[in-house]
């Protein structure tokens, strides 16, 4: 039984160190916030013209999302961590798409809903995951070096 236990680690830690950085370079909370700042600035200028009070309102939209990232811990315990955090991926991925094609009020509200949904869906997952995989010694530095990873993903984004 503690033969394929490790076997099973061994084949999954990669997958998931894979799906972290995949999260990590597409779509985490820094990225996040960059899309929500471009937003602005798309939605300031044509076809749109919103002033910043009706751009505020379409951020503080997504937050309602919030309480709902509590459900992720719940669905990852039925169906597994991996898969929630590519689920969450992927709807991010959608978010930024469908705001970047189709440029209506709709489309954009409801990309900005996903977009939060899919960060706030994964990040506890994240330091879930962390803190399973991490011996407790090492617990700060890994979170800390996660969030030094995202926000260099972030700071180097630009160059790209």
């Amino acid at each position: 039984m503690l033969i394929s236990n490790v076997s099973t680690d061994l084949v999954l830690y990669p997958l998931h160190c894979l799906t972290i950085i995949i999260y990590s370079l597409f779509s985490d909370r820094y990225t996040f916030l960059g899309v929500v700042t471009f937003l602005t600035f798309r939605l300031t200028s044509a076809p749109f013209c919103f002033t910043s009070a009706e751009i505020g309102w379409i951020s503080l939209a997504g937050l309602t999302v919030l309480p709902g990232s509590t459900l992720s811990g719940v669905i990852a315990q039925k169906t597994g961590i991996l898969k929630v955090m590519v689920a969450s991926l992927c709807l991010c991925i959608m978010s930024i798409q469908l705001m970047a094609r189709i440029p209506t009020t709709l489309s954009i509200f409801t990309g900005v809903l996903l977009l939060f949904s899919g960060v706030y869906f994964c990040q506890p997952l994240i330091f879930l995951l962390i803190t399973q995989k991490v011996p407790k010694i090492y617990l700060g530095t890994a979170s800390s070096f996660y969030v030094l990873f995202c926000i260099g993903v972030e700071a180097c984004r630009p160059l790209f």
